[in-house]
């Protein structure tokens, strides 16, 4: 991951809204956008179909670097799959907000309709491990989560980044990751004060069914939101059942899926989906 300077927080509104605005229509679009000006050489069309052939992305104009104008042959607009977007997006100039919030939705979108797709090809089965169905969001809170999406979607500078590595290392929760931030110690223990100062350390319902969203101390810039899509599966055959969501953060969005290894105060494990076309 590249360090960059922390990006300013008025973007959260125009991402977040561009993110829900995709909706849960396979048919949905992200809208074209001009990059540069239409004399510079490096700037390319594409439009992207989904797995379904449902239109992704419309006319959405992106500047390439040398290998990805390479595979235009030539050629200044694409209509391409998804799976070519996957292979193509590296090679994408995510130089300014407007395209870094085109490829998360385009990348969103994809995913949503690969697990849709999976999901109606398995069908509804039973899995033996599965200790995270019956799991109720507004009960969860954030010593009970892995801190692994604390930075899914967001830019932080280095010394930030390294203290997220540590932390994923020893697996600490995202309370947990928190504190040691917040105090400058990793071998501090975390507190049952600790967790009763942070009143909204729980998930919180929102309007939108299967919507939830868990902030810390109050501060929506470090805020991060799920839609429960309600589906259940061994999604990586481990043995292990796991749950299906959509997250939305602060510069970006996508899906998702978290797993529990056990009752009893396990963690809850959350894994950003690998783009595989199955």
């Amino acid at each position: 991951m590249k360090s960059k300077c922390h990006l300013a927080s008025l973007f959260f509104s125009i991402i977040l809204a561009a993110c829900k605005n995709t909706g849960t229509n396979s048919n949905s679009n992200i809208g074209a956008h001009n990059v540069r000006s239409d004399l510079d050489s490096t700037v390319k069309v594409i439009t992207v179909l989904d797995i379904n052939r449902d239109t992704i992305c419309l006319n959405n104009k992106f500047r390439f670097d040398s290998l990805g104008l390479s595979m235009f042959k030539g050629k200044d607009t694409l209509i391409i799959s998804f799976e070519e977007y996957v292979k193509m997006e590296p090679h994408i100039k995510q130089d300014d907000m407007m395209s870094i919030r085109d490829c998360s939705g385009i990348v969103h979108m994809g995913q949503l309709a690969l697990v849709k797709r999976e999901y109606r090809k398995r069908g509804i089965i039973e899995v033996k491990n599965d200790f995270i169905s019956n799991v109720n969001w507004a009960n969860v809170s954030a010593n009970d989560i892995s801190c692994k999406p604390v930075l899914w979607g967001k830019v932080y500078g280095d010394e930030f980044f390294n203290a997220y590595k540590a932390a994923l290392d020893r697996n600490l929760s995202w309370a947990e990751l928190y504190m040691h931030w917040d105090n400058k110690s990793v071998n501090e223990k975390i507190s049952k004060d600790y967790l009763r100062h942070a009143q909204d350390s729980l998930f919180r319902k929102d309007d939108e069914p299967g919507s939830y969203t868990l902030t810390w101390n109050n501060d929506d810039e470090h805020s991060f939101r799920i839609v429960d899509l309600n589906m259940v599966m061994d999604w990586d055959n481990d043995g292990y059942a796991d749950r299906m969501l959509r997250w939305y953060a602060q510069q970006g969005s996508g899906v998702c899926r978290v797993t529990r290894r056990g009752d009893d105060g396990k963690q809850i494990e959350f894994f950003e989906l690998e783009v595989v076309i199955r």
